[in-house]
């Protein structure tokens, strides 16, 4: 399933604790806008606060910012900011916020 995906991030058994990077969402927006074609809008999920085990990856606002960041450097239209709003914790969705000063 990861060679199916190009997920090219950790072997599986590390990716829980290693998680996504950046450039793994941009790889995707890309991959998706080539898939689409012309005329159809890209807006890629940026997953905050997904609950873990404790010992996996945790969400950060750095890790929200770059993940944002790097969906709109790879021609996003917009993002999607996924997980019941109730749920996210501030500080970290406030990531979307500093990359968007930023752009």
């Amino acid at each position: 399933m990861q060679q199916i995906l190009q997920y090219d991030e950790a072997p599986l058994e590390e990716l829980p604790t290693r998680g996504f990077s950046a450039d793994y969402v941009a790889r995707e927006t890309r991959r998706t806008i080539a898939g689409v074609g012309e005329g159809v809008k890209v807006y890629p999920g940026i997953d905050v606060d997904i609950p873990t085990d404790a010992e996996h990856t945790k969400c950060t606002r750095a890790g929200v910012r770059d993940a944002t960041l790097a969906a709109f450097a790879a021609g996003a239209d917009g993002v999607v900011i996924s997980r019941k709003y109730s749920e996210m914790r501030l500080d970290n969705l406030s990531g979307v916020g500093d990359a968007m000063r930023s752009l």
